[in-house]
């Protein structure tokens, strides 16, 4: 399949036309249903490369979210991370393993800021793509099938039954694991508060303009806390 980036503006745009009272959740609903989600699959200059290889696949994703609902849904974010924080040494392994086998977005972009931009969009390695950005609903459902913990498995559930309630609509593909909203949640303590655009030419983009735990999302709730503690770098960041 190629890549799809259509969106059929003319669609929801006549749907407010002809009613214009109806609601905004309503039109937002028009919005992203009359998105079509797709996928694309790298080349290697111009070459399709055997399945053996990993080669990097885009997928293209889309949702809507009622933002009232976004103070309960930080709230049970930062309980599950309350929770997975007081049982790490129990959770670890299952917490690894959910997160390897969730739904990632920004692999277009560099794993590393050191890579050579050249060879990391010219040979389209996935390995090599970036990675730190997570579905939230994924995991949070891999996990939860994952440990034995049911204090974790119930903060689980409270995220995915926020989720669920903050989710307006989401469009992607059957085969893609996306519910609508994505998490900061870095694999590897090299990569923590690592600009995506660091290894760029362009100086303005190198550093973040401000640090992950001073984000209002992290001073609100304690993700970036369980973030440092579960990639053992609270010694770098106090």
């Amino acid at each position: 399949m190629t890549l799809v980036l259509e969106w059929n503006y003319t669609s929801f745009l006549n749907e407010l036309r002809f009613n214009p009272d109806m609601t905004p959740e309503e039109f937002v609903s028009f919005v992203v249903g009359s998105y079509q989600a797709g996928t694309y699959v790298s080349t290697v200059l111009g070459f399709n490369m055997p399945e053996f290889y990993p080669i990097k696949k885009y997928y293209t994703t889309l949702s809507a979210t009622n933002l009232s609902k976004s103070d309960q849904l930080k709230n049970d974010v930062s309980t599950l991370a309350e929770k997975l924080t007081d049982n790490l040494p129990d959770v670890k392994p299952n917490i690894r393993k959910a997160r390897e086998d969730t739904r990632e977005y920004g692999i277009l972009y560099p794993r590393f800021w050191w890579l050579p931009t050249t060879l990391s969009f010219g040979l389209a390695y996935e390995p090599w793509g970036y990675d730190c950005f997570i579905d939230v609903y994924d995991f949070s459902s891999r996990l939860r099938e994952e440990v034995d913990v049911q204090e974790v498995k119930d903060a689980c559930t409270n995220v995915m039954n926020s989720l669920d309630e903050a989710i307006i609509a989401s469009e992607s593909l059957p085969t893609d694991p996306s519910y609508g909203l994505h998490i900061y949640f870095p694999q590897l303590r090299c990569q923590y508060d690592q600009s995506i655009w660091k290894g760029m030419k362009n100086p303005t983009f190198r550093n973040i303009p401000v640090k992950y735990e001073e984000l209002d999302f992290s001073e609100d709730n304690v993700w970036d806390e369980f973030l440092k503690t579960y990639l053992n770098i609270l010694q770098f960041y106090p």
